[in-house]
């Protein structure tokens, strides 16, 4: 399989990975092999921005990247920092780029990051979390959740924390319908409404590429 390095090529369902450390070589290419899916798969294929210019950068730093569109627009991205390098999980930074602009108000921006902007992920969680984002399957408190109920904030993908998942979700959607208008919930597909929205506006940018 080749590897997409230039950020420009990424396809919808490439999890873009921002390498951030560079202390070691021989492990973020272990990583890489983490992050890889087998030829057998249909799915994304990583896009690693791995530019030392990135060194050292914090998540805020690589969010406006986001923004500015000098890193790809996603619904998430990825930062391979020194804890990733240097722990034995190697779970990675997953980081939401919602604003809230993006949402209709601030109860569901509330919602959205109930349980913070950003988590970690082990490397074989990856492609499942960019491609149910990008589907608008699930969204961000889906995953966020779940890794903040791990004792070390990680987001494993076990049948533990699939069953927190939806049990979580379910309470936080609960939650939000006492007030919220109908238009401001999430749909039933999953995904929130500002969610949607900003999976269609990541498409629109594509599409006029």
């Amino acid at each position: 399989m080749t590897l997409a390095t230039d950020s420009n090529a990424r396809l919808e369902f490439d999890p873009v990975i921002v390498r951030t450390h560079f202390g070691d070589d021989l492990t973020w290419e272990a990583v890489k092999r983490m992050l890889t899916p087998p030829e057998e798969d249909e799915g994304g294929v990583p896009v690693f921005v791995d530019d030392p210019r990135w060194e050292n950068a914090d998540t805020d730093t690589v969010l406006v990247a986001v923004a500015t569109g000098e890193i790809p627009a996603v619904a998430v991205v990825f930062l391979a920092d020194q804890i990733t390098m240097e722990t034995d999980h190697h779970a990675l930074v997953v980081a939401t780029t919602l604003t809230r602009e993006e949402c209709d108000d601030e109860q569901q921006w509330e919602y959205e990051t109930e349980f913070g902007r950003q988590f970690r992920a082990v490397p074989e969680t990856v492609l499942d979390i960019q491609v149910n984002m990008e589907l608008a399957n699930m969204d961000f408190p889906d995953f966020s959740s779940v890794a903040y109920k791990d004792p070390e904030g990680i987001y494993r993908r076990t049948s533990e924390a699939a069953a927190s998942e939806s049990s979580l979700h379910e309470r936080a959607a609960d939650e939000l319908s006492l007030d919220a208008e109908p238009a401001s919930m999430p749909p039933e597909s999953g995904a929130s409404a500002c969610y949607s929205a900003r999976v269609a506006a990541v498409r629109a940018v594509t599409a006029e590429e």
